[in-house]
């Protein structure tokens, strides 16, 4: 009778300490609990014409990275980081996959701009932007927000904005994987990106029911 008693106990102490324990996540990144929903939104692109979320983005898994074409450590790195996923994905995975590239400092990086970095980085993806700092910023402001973006103008002053050598721009930005039902799921930071765990994630991603 104390064995069996025994064995009782230790088993309602080890459920005890398995269930003070919190789950792994299936992420290798972190994982964004709980996801946050993207709220559509339409920006300019590359080519000058508008650029819609809920359009674009309608069931596929979307990598989302901010950055800034005047960077010229990390963003060039996160950006043939990109290039290789998708350089790596199946034709399968293509179909179900979209990458996404939105700048912090629309201030310099015009439509025109955009083109020109993507010619030099030799990549094809949509990069956005806005049209009109002055009449347009809350646009892109509200994405930024949205998906844990903040930014500060190093040196700003009431011409900054408008002189693009008098000022700089320090932001805290990540890559963010987006699911297919418009969820935002996984963060990696740009220090932290490692090119075939990020495409695991999204693998993990696209394997989801």
């Amino acid at each position: 009778m104390y064995r069996v008693m025994s064995v009782i106990m230790a088993a309602m102490l080890l459920s005890g300490c398995l269930g003070s324990e919190s789950i792994p996540s299936k992420f290798i990144g972190e994982p964004i609990d709980p996801a946050i929903p993207v709220t559509d939104f339409s920006l300019l692109d590359s080519q000058g014409g508008e650029w819609n979320w809920a359009e674009n983005s309608k069931g596929k898994v979307m990598v989302v990275v901010f950055l800034f074409t005047n960077c010229i450590d990390v963003c060039p790195v996160v950006t043939q980081n990109m290039k290789w996923i998708e350089n790596t994905l199946t034709e399968s995975e293509k179909e179900q996959v979209g990458l996404l590239t939105i700048t912090v400092d629309p201030w310099r990086d015009d439509n025109f701009t955009l083109t020109d970095w993507k010619l030099s980085q030799n990549v094809s993806w949509p990069h956005l932007t806005v049209n009109d700092t002055e009449t347009d910023l809350d646009a892109i402001n509200a994405v930024w927000t949205e998906f844990g973006i903040s930014l500060t103008i190093v040196d700003e002053s009431s011409e900054a904005r408008h002189h693009p050598s008098s000022y700089d721009v320090n932001h805290t930005t990540g890559t963010v994987l987006v699911d297919d039902n418009g969820l935002q799921r996984v963060w990696w930071g740009d220090l932290e990106w490692v090119p075939d765990l990020v495409l695991a994630d999204i693998r993990t991603l696209l394997s989801e029911d």
